[in-house]
């Protein structure tokens, strides 16, 4: 493909990825915006990254706390500013996504397609939109990025040991980004077998990262007496998790997943064999780290993330089968597929956001209107997203005599803030 076509391909994919979420750049601070907001304070400046090294949850998230140090430090306390970088790293994640056509198992075509399609996907929205979820697409860029130069590594012949070097270290910080980098590993694994590399020399150089990702496994065990969401219920390695897995799956790859599966067994049996195994390999892959959760027998959406490269590439595999039958039924697929996944993310969901963002909005507004003592009663978030919207939204001192939630309240009820 020519240079010049490619450029255009990328921008109309970076295009389209600004396009679905712009809507969502006027959101205010959604609740645990202020928890991410806290820790970007506490831990982000230099002089505070040994403690946050000493911290065994948030040393994992190590790159988006210091993200958001720095987008408070440049913008200062300016939703637009955190929801645009949020925007920023979606865009990058897509053209990375597009640039995997470099690898001549995948080329550019489908590369496109898939980059497209993961673009406007609505799935996985709530890491794009919701600013506390950027370790999502922080885990992504690093993982793109290992796998990405790992893969030139072992298909181009000049500079593989500097390729080799880049994959190792964007693993590294895959890992310091979302315990969901351990994933890496599985998608390696993947790009030698494709490439059919011989089993010594893929144990060689998958050597390293397994090294790497069992001592950070290791570590996270070796403090999970001092991690909350071990005994909080949240995370239990006795949850059923081959279901969350099966359930997270299917709400995954429905509905465009599924027609894609059907169009793929239907016009082309060939992609159909060898990239749908693949991707549903990669969407499990993903989504393990994710499946120990109790709390509820899915994934939340914004860990769908990283899985959803996986259904990008069906759909993206599909979409070009339908245009190999007929340019303008590829067109015409094309064109449904963006705007129903746009339509939905600038409705419905742009509606929910707004509702979730109303509780603490009130609570600001509230603190806003009357310099006296306020009450908060029946806030639907915890009390610390209560006293961080105060502190950090509102610039006022906490008061734990504010907090006093009834325990009538009704499950439809929300913030209700009385003033005193």
């Amino acid at each position: 493909m020519k240079r010049s076509k490619l450029a255009g391909a990328l921008l109309f994919v970076c295009a389209m990825a600004v396009i679905a979420y712009l809507p969502a750049q006027r959101l205010p601070f959604i609740a645990d915006d202020y928890v991410q907001i806290k820790l970007g304070r506490d831990y982000g400046p230099m002089h505070a990254w040994p403690a946050l090294l000493r911290d065994p949850l948030y040393r994992c998230r190590s790159t988006s706390v210091v993200l958001t140090y720095w987008t408070e430090r440049v913008a200062g306390l300016n939703p637009v500013a955190f929801n645009f970088s949020s925007l920023l790293l979606h865009v990058a994640n897509c053209a990375l996504v597009f640039a995997f056509g470099a690898w001549r198992a995948v080329g550019w075509k489908l590369a496109f397609a898939a980059a497209a399609f993961f673009a406007v996907a609505e799935g996985h929205q709530e890491a794009v939109i919701w600013y506390a979820a950027i370790p999502e697409l922080l885990v992504f860029l690093f993982s793109a990025a290992s796998c990405l130069a790992f893969v030139f590594s072992i298909t181009r012949s000049g500079s593989r040991l500097l390729w080799y070097g880049i994959a190792l270290v964007s693993f590294l910080f895959a890992l310091a980004s979302k315990e969901s980098g351990v994933a890496v590993g599985g998608a390696l694994l993947l790009a030698c077998v494709v490439e059919r590399m011989p089993l010594r020399r893929s144990v060689q150089l998958l050597f390293p990262f397994g090294v790497l990702a069992c001592v950070y496994a290791y570590s996270i065990f070796l403090s999970s007496s001092n991690i909350l969401h071990f005994h909080d219920g949240a995370f239990s390695f006795n949850a059923p998790f081959p279901k969350t897995i099966l359930n997270s799956s299917i709400r995954l790859l429905w509905f465009w997943g599924v027609v894609a599966i059907v169009v793929l067994a239907t016009w082309n049996r060939a992609a159909a064999r060898t990239l749908l195994p693949a991707s549903l390999c990669w969407v499990g892959i993903s989504l393990f780290p994710y499946s120990f959760l109790t709390y509820m027998n899915r994934v939340p959406s914004r860990h769908t993330y990283l899985a959803s490269l996986g259904l990008s590439i069906l759909v993206g595999a599909a979409v070009l089968s339908v245009a190999g039958r007929k340019r303008s039924w590829g067109i015409a697929l094309i064109t449904v597929i963006i705007a129903h996944n746009c339509i939905y993310l600038w409705t419905k969901k742009q509606d929910q956001y707004e509702q979730r963002a109303e509780a603490t909005e009130q609570l600001l507004q509230a603190c806003r209107r009357n310099s006296a003592k306020i009450r908060i009663d029946c806030f639907p978030y915890s009390r610390w997203i209560a006293q961080y919207a105060v502190e950090i939204g509102a610039k006022r001192d906490w008061d734990e005599s504010m907090w006093q939630i009834r325990s009538t309240c009704r499950p439809d009820e929300t913030a209700i803030i009385v003033e005193d």
